[in-house]
């Protein structure tokens, strides 16, 4: 809607017993790839782990500047200008952030984090609202070798995912904090709203 052709849009389907309905939802178009996530990880992180593969394997990495990965109940319902972004020099951020992180799923965060060799500077860490975040193409292959270490497949696992993906996502920005959409604790939002409609 927004984009047009400029935009490669990935649709994973996690081995539900509604691919056909979905898929069969969404126009055909020369731009919109459905792929089944047939791996061992699923929700939000396998889901990624499928996309981030496809784009890397089929040599698409460098055909776009950001990669924008949201699970299916987080809809980004307005266009975003992500020359913002280019010239913050943002590598990796949330669409929505929460500071400090609220400490949740403790030890299933530690574990993912230890195993990645990232357990440490958490007291700098926000929070990935709804998994749903933004990573550009020089990150892309560093991110995919951080989730491809992960496997998901209990509800409480991707609840964990939110914490532990927000210090992937410091990692790879430097720890330089920001985000689209601001901190989900204060009405003090930025230049853009994910939650309504222009």
């Amino acid at each position: 809607k927004f984009y047009g052709d400029k935009a490669l849009v990935l649709v994973v389907d996690n081995d539900s017993p509604y691919k056909d309905e979905v898929f069969d939802a969404i126009p055909q178009r020369k731009n919109i790839v459905f792929l089944d996530n047939q791996i061992a990880c699923k929700f939000e992180i396998g889901g990624y782990q499928v996309g981030m593969k496809y784009v890397l394997e089929n040599n698409l990495t460098d055909d776009y500047h950001y990669y924008v990965c949201t699970q299916d109940t987080f809809i980004i319902r307005n266009k975003f200008d992500f020359n913002t972004l280019l010239k913050e020099e943002v590598e990796a951020c949330p669409i929505n952030s929460m500071f400090p992180s609220d400490g949740e799923c403790g030890d299933i965060v530690g574990e993912v984090l230890t195993n990645l060799g990232l357990y440490n500077n958490m007291e700098r860490i926000t929070f990935c609202w709804a998994n749903s975040f933004i990573v550009s193409n020089k990150k892309l292959l560093q991110l995919y070798g951080f989730l491809s270490k992960i496997t998901v497949t209990k509800k409480a696992e991707s609840q964990a995912s939110e914490r532990y993906l927000a210090r992937i996502l410091a990692e790879l920005n430097d720890y330089d904090h920001t985000d689209i959409d601001g901190d989900l604790r204060t009405q003090n939002q930025r230049h853009y709203d994910c939650h309504t409609v222009d």
